[in-house]
């Protein structure tokens, strides 16, 4: 499942929201950051790619759904024309 946000500053804290969670809950998570959020090829949409956690609530402390209410849709892959470049790492 990916969240799809309007904003590149909701997408990010969405993202640090997930990581923090995964930090603290899931046996053996040490990443550096959850995910990279890609940018559409327009620049105006921002995708987060959410972990089974979210779909899943498989411990103890169950993730917060909120952390994703700013979503603008939901969307199970990126559609044809969605550049799957990461932010600060586009070319164009």
């Amino acid at each position: 499942m990916i969240k799809v946000f309007n904003s590149e500053n909701e997408a990010v804290k969405c993202a640090e929201d997930i990581h923090n969670y995964l930090l603290l809950n899931r046996p053996g998570y040490n990443a550096e950051k959850w995910c990279d959020i890609n940018k559409s090829e327009l620049g105006d949409e921002w995708a987060v790619e959410m972990p089974l956690e979210f779909v899943t609530d498989k411990w103890a402390i169950v993730m917060d759904k909120s952390i994703a209410d700013s979503a603008v849709k939901e969307i199970e892959d990126f559609p044809f024309g969605w550049r799957k470049d990461t932010l600060g790492l586009d070319k164009s």
